[in-house]
């Protein structure tokens, strides 16, 4: 039976454009293209606007960011209200505090999605008011519903990547030749923001402890707080000279295809948007057992899983894939598939636009003005 399409208004706070704002571009980009129609409401000078206009998804700026920000559920409420959706999804904590709370106002179904391990408090204070909550991992689910949330509230959905999206536009050997690398020189590359969790000190020292006699550059792509920090550990560690730290960069498809292999140590990673991407590049992954990583990295097939915080065994994985170009391309080949297979654009879509539909049949509402 032939479904009628849904107005959907997403909502996102964040300035800057990471695997959860990307994610929500994507989800757009697929509801569009499916004949919905969909508004983000965003901050005012966000990074988000550029982002979204070249995917062709309308936004709109508003003031709603900040968590004392008090006036942003009614000015969000008069959005609803104007722009009459269907439902509303909020992608972050602060746009699901105020969201929530502005689709109740105007009597209108809203999920959220829950894309981090918050704190219960955080969790119940800004996904409280949600009718239905999506989270991005099993590892998420778990956590959300052991705080207390009903297990029928809360369903995992996937991030994505898009196949066609993530093809590089250069060929190898000139971006490996523009990275300065040498023709014998294997490359590792840590696609993150420079913050703690991430686990790049543990990263740095398992380089430390790889054999001298194994030719390999490791490329930190990325900003962030701990990048002083990082620095100066590299340079006490004696590594400076294999580690290379790069500003955030666009043409993530184009340097993955230069990189012989991922790792991205995190200690506790919520889903990992980055190992998908790698896994896409045919990049061997290594991560850590935690959070949401072992639903991503297959261990012994498609990469290797570590401890957290555990620079021993970093070494240990980073020697195996360095030192065995078949096993390196085995994993690749193995990842390309499973990123294919278990984490498509396709499949996240439809299971998120089911979400919705559950959510609004679940919550009768009394009958709205027609639409012009």
């Amino acid at each position: 039976m032939c479904q009628q399409p849904l107005r959907v208004l997403q909502v996102i706070t964040q300035s800057r454009v990471s695997g959860a704002e990307i994610n929500m571009i994507r989800l757009c980009r697929g509801l569009l293209d499916r004949g919905h129609a969909v508004l983000v409401v965003t901050r005012p000078g966000s990074l988000m606007r550029e982002s979204l206009a070249r995917q062709g998804v309308p936004s709109r700026e508003l003031s709603i960011h900040g968590k004392a920000n008090l006036v942003a559920p009614r000015r969000l409420a008069a959005v609803i209200r104007e722009w009459q959706p269907d439902l509303v999804n909020t992608h972050n904590s602060t746009a699901s505090l105020w969201g929530g709370l502005a689709a109740r106002l105007a009597r209108t179904p809203v999920v959220a999605h829950v894309q981090g391990l918050h704190y219960s408090c955080t969790l119940w204070s800004c996904y409280g008011a949600a009718d239905g909550l999506i989270a991005c991992s099993d590892a998420v689910r778990r956590y959300t519903v052991g705080v207390g949330f009903a297990p029928h509230r809360v369903r995992r959905v996937y991030n994505a990547v898009d196949p066609a999206e993530f093809v590089p536009k250069r060929p190898r050997e000139a971006v490996r030749q523009a990275l300065g690398l040498a023709r014998d020189e294997l490359a590792v590359g840590a696609f993150a923001h420079l913050s703690r969790k991430k686990g790049h000190a543990d990263l740095l020292e398992a380089v430390a402890k790889v054999p001298i006699d194994v030719p390999f550059r490791l490329f930190c792509v990325g900003n962030g707080p701990c990048r002083d920090a990082l620095q100066r550990q590299a340079s006490g560690l004696g590594i400076a000279g294999r580690v290379h730290f790069l500003d955030y960069r666009r043409d993530v498809a184009n340097l993955m295809c230069a990189m012989d292999a991922m790792a991205l140590p995190s200690h506790r990673e919520p889903f990992g948007i980055v190992y998908v991407e790698a896994m896409l590049a045919r990049l061997p992954v290594i991560a850590c057992n935690a959070g949401g990583a072992p639903e991503v990295v297959e261990e012994g097939v498609t990469g290797y899983l570590v401890p957290p915080h555990d620079p021993d065994r970093l070494a240990a994985a980073l020697t195996a894939l360095l030192t065995s170009p078949a096993r390196r391309r085995r994993m690749g080949e193995a990842g390309r598939n499973r990123a294919v297979e278990r984490f498509s654009l396709d499949r996240m879509v439809t299971e998120t636009e089911s979400m919705y539909r559950e959510v609004i049949r679940s919550r009768p509402l009394p009958r709205r003005t027609p639409r012009s």
